[in-house]
Order: structure tokens, then sequence, then C-alpha cells
């Protein structure tokens, strides 16, 4: 059955822009659904479907199944929920320390959310950001020029890699990833390590850009994001706090443990982080499939890490969305990526951010380190002392053991076929959902939700 027809909701994703910069996002959650209060404990219950994960898969699997007539729980072991979109109270407003940015607008079924929930949202622009060193602001003409060497770069890249035999990490083909032009470094360090959360050593040559050209504009999401999951959480049952441990398919039943909690239902979606999934924190009986556990330990989850920063005023950083500081330390060991969100009225929101191994660093190091790279990288760029913030929050999905990193990416040696393996029924009984496993919009909001709705329809059309 044709997934995409029986939800009525198709799906491509868009295209970034080409030459401009190519901003990266983390993947999903918010705060608690008001309403969704945590039923109380009892030894066993029978449902007709579980979902396990109330991320933007996990919800979208369970919406689709309602509308269905199907009954259906879902299962968080987190207090709120959301998963990886998290819109974290902060200065009277929020901070979107997860999900960022709507990845390809056209016939994408987020939008349409997005709208109906009332999420604002800011178009991308197709320009280079204002970067900045000692000496002060650099010419766009030079930041042009950069750019251009750095897609040359890639194109000479994937030529080589498309000539071996077998996949080998993107940096043994990547000339220049070393290069001493620091402007050069930093357009890399933002395609590469603030676009995928991985380093070129570690990301495949063959597939590393796997979800790259699929057709349209990007935006930045400055409303709160977590209104698209509540809303269509709305009048949903959900359990928090509820710690998933074991999943036991037996003939016509499946078995859910959650500590004391016990479940039994004819179906079951798992829509957890690949990286969970991955380190065996849910016990399956009988066991996943080789091929499934396979393709979840050959696939990747990369570091994209943010810190928020509020201030009375920006009119002290240069006038443009994007910012970057090309002094060598901070591109790469610090934050040198900001983007200048909006003006709630009270203040203005500036968002840094760090991918791949600086990000699992600075986070190992605590809040405190995230706070100062932050500001370090804005003193650069104004070649001195910033004003106090009003208050800093920062990420760390690298250390958060229900996350385990931010997203997923195509590691040396996978490929899409690996999130095709994980997109197949494990049983008729269970199912598997999440961006890693949706092999058009991978890494996206977008994704992780058409992964839910075609997940939820697997099960409908096994009944």
């Amino acid at each position: 059955m044709d997934v995409d027809h029986l939800l009525q909701r198709p799906l491509t994703r868009g295209q970034f822009l080409h030459g401009a910069l190519r901003v990266g996002a983390a993947l999903a959650v918010g705060p608690a659904v008001v309403g969704c209060a945590r039923t109380p404990s009892k030894q066993r219950a029978e449902v007709r479907a579980i979902v396990i994960g109330a991320g933007i898969a996990g919800i979208a699997a369970a919406d689709t199944l309602r509308r269905a007539g199907v009954d259906v729980v879902v299962l968080e072991a987190r207090s709120r929920i959301g998963g990886r979109i998290w819109s974290a109270p902060m200065d009277g407003v929020h901070a979107e320390l997860g999900a960022s940015w709507v990845h390809g607008l056209r016939d994408n079924p987020l939008v349409r959310e997005l709208e109906r929930f009332g999420v604002r949202r800011r178009a991308v622009e197709d320009e280079w950001p204002a970067l900045a060193d000692a000496a002060g602001a650099i010419a766009t003409s030079e930041v042009e020029r950069a750019g251009a060497r750095v897609e040359r770069a890639m194109a000479k890249a994937s030529a080589r890699a498309e000539a071996l035999d077998a996949d080998v990490p993107l940096a043994r083909v990547l000339d220049g990833h070393a290069a001493p032009d620091p402007v050069m470094r930093w357009i890399a360090r933002s395609e590469l390590q603030n676009e995928y959360g991985a380093d070129p050593d570690v990301l495949s040559a063959w597939w590393h850009d796997e979800s790259a050209g699929h057709g349209s504009a990007e935006e930045l999401v400055v409303g709160r994001y977590a209104d698209v999951v509540d809303g269509l959480a709305r009048g949903l049952r959900i359990e928090r706090e509820r710690h998933v441990t074991s999943v036991e398919v037996t003939g016509s039943r499946v078995r859910v443990r959650a500590g004391e909690r016990e479940l039994e239902a004819e179906h079951v979606v798992v829509a957890v982080p690949l990286a969970v999934l991955a380190a065996d924190a849910i016990t399956f009986d009988p066991p996943l499939p080789d091929t499934v556990r396979a393709a979840a330990s050959r696939i990747g989850t990369g570091s994209l890490e943010k810190v928020v920063l509020r201030f009375d005023d920006v009119a002290w950083l240069p006038d443009a969305p994007v910012l970057g500081a090309t002094n060598t330390r901070d591109v790469e060991r610090g934050i040198a990526e900001f983007h200048v969100i909006a003006d709630h009225g009270r203040g203005a929101t500036v968002l840094g951010l760090v991918g791949g191994a600086a990000a699992r660093e600075l986070v190992r190091r605590g809040p405190a380190a995230m706070r100062q790279a932050a500001i370090a990288g804005l003193s650069s760029i104004v070649g001195g002392a910033i004003p106090e913030p009003r208050a800093v929050r920062s990420s760390a999905w690298s250390r958060d053991p229900l996350a385990r990193g931010s997203y997923s990416f195509l590691s040396t040696g996978a490929t899409p076929d690996d999130r095709a393996a994980l997109a197949r029924p494990i049983t008729p009984r269970l199912v598997l959902a999440g961006e890693a496993t949706d092999s058009r919009s991978p890494s996206t909001v977008h994704g992780a939700m058409r992964s839910g709705r075609r997940a939820a329809a697997q099960l409908l059309e096994m009944g």
C-alpha cells in the first residue's frame, strides 16, 4: 500500500540553497502537553497500540492511529513531551535548544502544521554570513571567494569518492580541510560539523550529503517550536516518566514494561532516538533482526549543541542574521557561528552553534564552558567586550541518556539502505519510527513526523 496515499500527506525534502550557508538543525521536543496528566501506576493494562517515545515521530504515529479509531497510549521517559524539540523557558520567553529550522517548504506537511498552530517562522536568506577576524569585518567579496573555493573542494571530494571501490571518511578525499585560510575553514565547519553534527573524519565520503539537493528554501522558527508538538498531542493519552526497558512479542500480543508499569497491546511503535536503540537501552524479545541491529550500529548520531543568549538589544552587533568569527581557536574549538533570532519586545535573542567533536568537548566541560565559549565568539566578532547577557541557556544532547546526540548522519560504511532497513516492519506487531528511519528527509523534524505517520500506516495496513 502507498503510505503517502493512505495518509494523504505527500512529502519531499526541500533543497538547501546552493552556494549559501547551510545551517544545521537538531531535532525534536517541547514541554509537556496541558491536560496529558500522568496516568496512575497499574500492574497491567491492555490497549490496542502502544507508542514508545513522545517526540514528534511518536506523537505523529499516535495521532495517526487515533484518527483511525485505534485505542493508543504513548509512553514517554521524560517529564515533558517533544524529544529533541525543546522550547525551554528562559527570561520570560523561550530558548529553542533542540530543533530550530524547517528544511524545505514545498510539499512539506510540517509547514501546514506550523501554520495550523500559529508557529512563527522567518525565511533564511540566500546570502553569505557577516564574518569578522581580529582586524574587523571581512569583506563580503572575500567571503564569496572563500565560499567558491570550499564549493570546488567539495566537488573534487565527491569526484574522488565516486572513483573509489569502497567508502572512506570524507576527510580522506577533501582537500583543504586543514587549509590555512580562516574564512574557508569557517565556511567548511559551518557546512560540515555544524550541518551534520559530525567531523569529516567520520562522515561517509559517499553518502554524507544524502539529503541535499531536493529542492526548496528554509525557514528559522522564531515562535515556539513546541507548539506544533503540543497541538498534535492534544487529547492523546500520554504517560510521562515511563522509562520503557523491555518489549516482548509473543504470538498476537506485545508486552511492554516500564518500571512497575506493564502494558499489553496488539501493536507497538518504537519511536526513540536511534542512538538509544543502538545502545540496547530497550531489550527486545525476540531480539531485533541482525539487519536492523547492523543498520542501527552503522548510522551515526551527531552532536550539534546550542547556546542561547538574551540581551537587552543587539545594536552592538553587525546588522546581519548570521554572524561568524574566523579566529582559529573559536572556529576549531569554540563557538563561532551565531544567528540573531528575534526581538521578543523585551530583549533580543542570539543563538550560537557548535558541532562535532568540539560540541562534545564543550558539553563535557559543562554549561559554564558553553557560556564562556559563546561570549568569546561574540567578542571576537565585535573586537572587544560585549554586554552582559540577561540570561544564557545551553543544550547538552550528547550527554543526554534519552537522546545520546542530536540527529543521525551516515558515517563511513553506512548507506541509505540502512535507513530503509530500519523503516521496514520488524514483525506485524512491531515497527520503528524516528528521523533516522526516514530515507527521504532524515535528520529533520518533518522527516521524523513523516516516519511516525509511515509507522502508523504500516500497522493499520497489517491490521
